[in-house]
């Protein structure tokens, strides 16, 4: 089933009031998203702009904050991001691939305005 750009819009729109922190993950998170995490345990309050539906077939949000880890643990290479409720434990809400250069042990760490996008199809 196809849905409308306006439920999409109401989707999204739903899902970034939820899902508003990130995690950082070295491989695929998983299905509970708790998979390959990071060192790095700080899950970062993410701000979401509004959905826009001017692109036929999807409807795309991005986040309006950059992301900022300061001092990282450990040096690795962040390859996804997860999202989630609450700043530990909460709801699950989902993940991406990410494109991050690596971090070295005790550097600061950040993912610019507009890196994240989370896109739902529609009709």
């Amino acid at each position: 089933m196809a849905i409308s750009s306006g439920a999409a819009v109401e989707r999204l729109t739903a899902w970034g009031t939820k899902y508003h922190y990130a995690k950082m993950h070295t491989g695929d998170p998983g299905a509970l998203g708790t998979a390959n995490a990071a060192t790095e345990t700080t899950r970062v309050n993410t701000t979401w702009d509004t959905p826009d539906d001017s692109v036929a077939g999807t409807v795309t949000m991005t986040h309006t904050n950059q992301l900022d880890l300061t001092s990282v643990p450990a040096s690795e290479d962040y390859a996804y991001v997860s999202y989630w409720s609450a700043s530990s434990g909460g709801d699950y809400g989902g993940n991406g691939p990410i494109t991050s250069d690596p971090v070295v042990i005790g550097d600061n760490w950040f993912l610019p305005v507009g890196a994240l996008i989370v896109s739902q199809p529609c009709a």
